[in-house]
């Protein structure tokens, strides 16, 4: 009986060893793939960060935008109220490079809220020189005056007649 009591008593105890191994094998792979989760959400977690961190940095360019609009309107347009002022100084332009003008045009139309386009539909007579002179001065201003047309055709040996279409940005 002592024989089966010690066989009791150690198959008692191979199974109590066997379930504590089945014990911290389960403990151990719960950890295991607790510390997998946690890296998961690690991850997820720095991917999100990156995430905002991007829109916080496009947030503070949209929050900018404000500043170089208004940079750009008072580098690059013209005050509405210095209109007569940029014909004048368009006259003056004509005259100093000996051309006639022989027709003008002006359409005004609003871009945006504070935006104006002037579109000047004009002809000039000159030299071809001149002509060139005229166009390069007046696309070399700081202000954004552009040309859209420009179709010249030949008057005689010494003279050009110049049809162009300018567009000229303004700032209420």
């Amino acid at each position: 009986m002592k024989k089966n009591s010690k066989i009791f008593v150690y198959s008692l105890l191979g199974l109590l060893l066997a379930s504590f191994v089945f014990f911290v094998f389960t403990v151990a792979y719960s950890f295991h793939e607790s510390i997998s989760v946690l890296g998961f959400k690690l991850d997820a977690y720095n991917r999100t960060e990156t995430k905002f961190l991007e829109l916080e940095a496009t947030h503070i360019e949209w929050q900018n935008i404000d500043k170089t609009y208004d940079q750009f309107k008072n580098d690059y347009l013209i005050r509405f109220d210095d209109y007569p002022a940029f014909r004048s100084e368009m006259q003056a332009v004509l005259s100093r490079n000996a051309l006639q003008l022989e027709k003008i045009n002006h359409r005004y139309r609003n871009i945006m809220k504070d935006i104006r386009k002037v579109v000047i539909d004009s002809r000039i007579v000159g030299a071809y020189r001149n002509v060139k002179k005229f166009i390069f001065e007046m696309e070399n201003k700081t202000e954004m005056v552009l040309f859209k047309k420009i179709e010249m055709s030949k008057l005689d040996a010494a003279n050009v007649k110049v049809t162009f279409s300018m567009e000229v940005y303004f700032v209420r």
